[in-house]
């Protein structure tokens, strides 16, 4: 014996409104909060943040660009390219560019340095003192 069926679509009796109709009802003013801090101790640790903040930036630059420049040319590449590090994701550019290129690297005996000389040959046995 089946009772009243069960509906499971809901039945409104105002149709809705779509979500970006509702208003909102409390006032910004009150919900923000001021532009400028009003403690004087704030606002001058603030200002000298923002006065050192250049020099931060600069030397954390610096750090960044130097080891860079100097390994970019090490290698061979330009050392333009370490200019890459300042790019939002050149650094890993930079980084698959110098660990998967053969580097243009001379070897060492190739810059006008004098090879090591060969061993001697050790005489056997040794023979004190030497006999020249």
């Amino acid at each position: 014996m089946l009772r009243n069926p069960v509906s499971f679509s809901p039945q409104f009796p105002i149709a809705p409104r779509p979500l970006l109709s509702y208003r909102c009802t409390i006032p910004l003013t009150e919900v923000q909060a001021p532009m400028y801090p009003s403690d004087p101790a704030t606002a001058h640790a603030l200002h000298a943040f923002f006065a050192v903040l250049p020099f931060i930036i600069l030397i954390g630059v610096t750090i960044v660009l130097v080891p860079t420049w100097l390994i970019c040319k090490k290698a061979g590449f330009s050392p333009w390219l370490a200019l890459l590090m300042l790019v939002p994701l050149g650094n890993l550019i930079l980084l698959y560019i110098l660990a998967f290129a053969d580097w243009r690297v001379v070897p060492i005996d190739q810059l006008g340095y004098p090879p090591y000389p060969p061993p001697y040959p050790p005489q056997y046995p040794p023979q004190y003192p030497p006999q020249t």
